[in-house]
């Protein structure tokens, strides 16, 4: 393990979906760069008890629909060498929506 120095820059560069606002059934592209000298690997959750990604690649993507209406948090998760943490969150809306105004 190695400790302190360029494992202390863990960082999710860039986590981005294809689209926030959905009909269900529809499919939505994720995808995700994580930085880090010391990284080990990452979990994505979408938020609707479905199973939790993981893997240990720095550059990802993956595709994932939703079955029900609702407002769904992802939450990217990645993890050192070291056992430190970081985590982005992006929201995802599915289903008829109005615009506030």
């Amino acid at each position: 393990r190695a400790s302190g120095g360029c494992c202390d820059r863990l960082k999710i560069a860039t986590f981005k979906a294809s689209k926030k606002h959905l009909s269900a059934n529809e499919n939505v592209d994720f995808s995700f760069l994580i930085r880090s000298p010391c990284f080990e690997r990452w979990t994505l959750d979408f938020g609707d008890g479905t199973d939790t990604l993981e893997g240990t690649n720095t550059l990802g993507s993956t595709q994932h629909s939703y079955s029900a209406d609702g407002t769904y948090t992802v939450t990217l998760k990645a993890y050192n060498s070291r056992g430190d943490v970081v985590f982005k969150t992006l929201t995802i809306k599915v289903g008829a929506f109005q615009c506030p105004g």
